[in-house]
């Protein structure tokens, strides 16, 4: 039975859920961009978020909140959740640098297909 669940799992993975935000805006990139200008900015963007590396951003954001009046409801405006920009570099990259998912997305935004995954390629045929 669990076999038979991890199965299907593998399957509804295959099929690409389309992102809540365009991943080539999420990377800063133009929709031309070369799959080296994509790893580019995955690497970039990935030191400058990762949570690991903002640490001390994290602890220092979270005492100076601690530190200021309880009557006082304002959010720091300048507060990054690192671990939410880190999750959505990933899932923009991920679809980015896997061609299949990278072409279906493409289809998608080309012809405004939002939630549905083309099934093949399209074919085009010459008149001459």
């Amino acid at each position: 039975n669990n076999k038979q669940q991890t199965t299907n799992n593998k399957q509804t993975n295959k099929t690409m859920k389309y992102p809540s935000k365009d991943p080539y805006e999420t990377l800063g990139l133009s929709h031309d961009a070369s799959p080296s200008e994509i790893r580019r900015a995955y690497q970039k963007l990935a030191l400058k978020y990762h949570p690991d590396r903002n640490k001390n951003a994290n602890n220092e954001e979270s005492a100076s909140s601690n530190s200021k009046s309880s009557s006082s409801s304002s959010s720091n405006s300048n507060s990054v959740d690192y671990e939410a920009k880190m999750a959505e570099i990933n899932e923009a990259y991920g679809i980015l640098k896997d061609d299949e998912q990278k072409r279906r997305y493409d289809y998608l935004y080309k012809f405004g297909g939002a939630g549905v995954a083309p099934t093949s390629t399209p074919t085009y045929t010459s008149t001459s």
